[in-house]
């Protein structure tokens, strides 16, 4: 099995101690920064945007991918790849132009991603999965009152790293949302290339680099049981 990849949730780290906080991460194996963008009416909630991602390349040569949670989002791309961002990943459930919007992250020199809902059929990617770098796997409702993962979620990762294979693609299958070691091991099994970490994965109580050590022993752990 080839070596899982790691991106940190920055919306669950201390960013009034952004910079210690992404030198820990850098230090522990993290090998990604993971901006969720949201508007308050695709997705639940009005967070962060082009000024953390300039945040985060001031102080880290670590590559940020821009998890954009918006409506219409290509009012955003420009000003979201020119803050830094070198991944731009687009709902195919938040515009009837997926396909030119993933033409324009591109065409600014960003690699594109596609992402999806849990409760979207999969079909809504036939026609985009050839122009991705990155499929992002949603996990769970986000705003619903429980948070884990929908019980298809995992089958869902499986059915699509198959489809990648079948057309012979190197898209990275990103997979997000409750990411407990457990939760993290199963979309390993199934498939997914980078695990999101979460608050059910290191951003719990306690000191971060030791919340990273457990939590990658106990995704090593589950994922010997499989």
């Amino acid at each position: 099995m080839k070596k899982t990849k790691w991106s940190a949730a920055i919306c669950y780290a201390d960013l009034a101690r952004l910079a210690e906080q992404v030198s820990v991460l850098s230090e522990a194996g993290c090998d990604e920064f993971h901006v969720d963008i949201t508007d308050g009416i695709f997705m639940p909630g009005f967070s962060l945007g082009a000024d953390t991602i300039r945040s985060l390349k001031s102080v880290s040569k670590l590559p940020i991918h821009a998890h954009l949670m918006v409506q219409n989002p290509e009012r955003h791309i420009a000003d979201i790849v020119m803050a830094g961002a070198t991944h731009v990943s687009i709902h195919v459930e938040s515009t009837p132009h997926v396909n030119r919007a993933m033409s324009l992250i591109k065409e600014l020199g960003a690699q594109a991603g596609i992402a999806i809902n849990p409760a979207t059929p999969l079909t809504k990617l036939e026609y985009v999965l050839n122009q991705a770098d990155v499929v992002h796997m949603v996990a769970e409702a986000r705003g619903a009152e429980r948070k884990v993962p929908l019980p298809a979620t995992f089958d869902r990762v499986k059915i699509l790293r198959d489809n990648l294979n079948y057309l012979e693609s190197r898209a990275e299958l990103v997979v997000e949302g409750y990411m407990t070691p457990k939760n993290a091991a199963t979309a390993i099994a199934q498939g997914a290339d980078r695990i999101v970490w979460d608050d059910a994965a290191v951003f719990t109580p306690g000191h971060l680099v030791d919340n990273i050590e457990r939590f990658k022993e106990q995704v090593e752990h589950e994922l010997q049981l499989a």
